[in-house]
């Protein structure tokens, strides 16, 4: 296994990355900006539900 990758994504409209691991995402990470800062990372790490909502480019 290589070690996890991260890439920048748009994550349901919001700025965030993807992780991805041998391939495979395994985790969606969406930032809420307010003011130039960051108030708010919602995570999702079911591997099933990150790959059905993770359609790479």
């Amino acid at each position: 296994m290589r070690a996890p990758c991260m890439r920048p994504a748009v994550v349901g409209g919001e700025a965030g990355l993807v992780s991805v691991v041998d391939g495979t995402p395994v985790l969606l990470a969406a930032f809420t900006v307010r003011d130039q800062k960051i108030v708010a990372i919602n995570a999702i790490t079911d591997r099933t539900h990150v790959r059905a909502l993770f359609s790479p480019e």
